[in-house]
């Protein structure tokens, strides 16, 4: 339960309230106008087509933004790690064309990216990893037979030291993987 996540502002659903007459947030609103804002996203080019190879193109399918991820994760890895941490995944919410896009019942935002991600209680994001298939996450031997949700746990776990406790929901763990976990001391 203390491993939520939050919407930008309480009481702001939509980012388009921002600019509402009688709920606008003054801050943002006398920066920049609406539109013109909700048109940047589309102005943004985070890489150079041709500095990328193919080889690279076609590992990574999040190749045109993996230098902003990049970015952002090393940022996140700087993070003080508490005792206590959990392991989820989020939506990007995302509805536009991209292979990667899931389809995910039950949650707030059912349609974009599947993100996985390493919190503090505070709900602090200490590493992430985008779901693009089985290449998203690291080699692990298949006769210890730990499935997506071990891979996942696996990897979102190799910055944390011994003795740290990890929480998951069902999805996410298994018998072997807890097995495969005490023998690094990350409980």
């Amino acid at each position: 339960p203390w491993c939520q996540h939050y919407d930008v502002l309480p009481g702001y659903p939509h980012i388009k309230m921002f600019w509402l007459f009688s709920l606008r947030v003054p801050l943002i609103a006398k920066t920049v106008s609406r539109d013109r804002y909700f048109r940047i996203p589309n102005s943004l080019k985070v890489v150079v087509d041709l500095d990328i190879d193919e080889s690279m193109k076609k590992a990574d399918r999040l190749w045109k933004v993996r230098s902003l991820l990049e970015r952002i994760r090393q940022g996140c890895l700087l993070q003080t790690r508490p005792q206590d941490v959990c392991v989820d995944e989020q939506m990007i919410p995302f509805t536009g064309a991209c292979s990667l896009r899931q389809y995910v019942p039950n949650k707030l935002n059912p349609v974009g990216l599947e993100n996985f991600v390493l919190a503090s209680p505070e709900g602090l994001v200490l590493d992430f990893v985008i779901y693009q298939g089985e290449t998203s996450f690291k080699p692990i031997p298949k006769h210890l037979m730990l499935g997506l949700g071990g891979s996942v746990i696996v990897d979102l776990c190799d910055s944390l030291s011994s003795g740290m406790n990890v929480y998951c929901d069902q999805y996410l763990t298994s018998i072997n993987l807890i097995d495969f976990m005490l023998t690094k001391q990350i409980y």
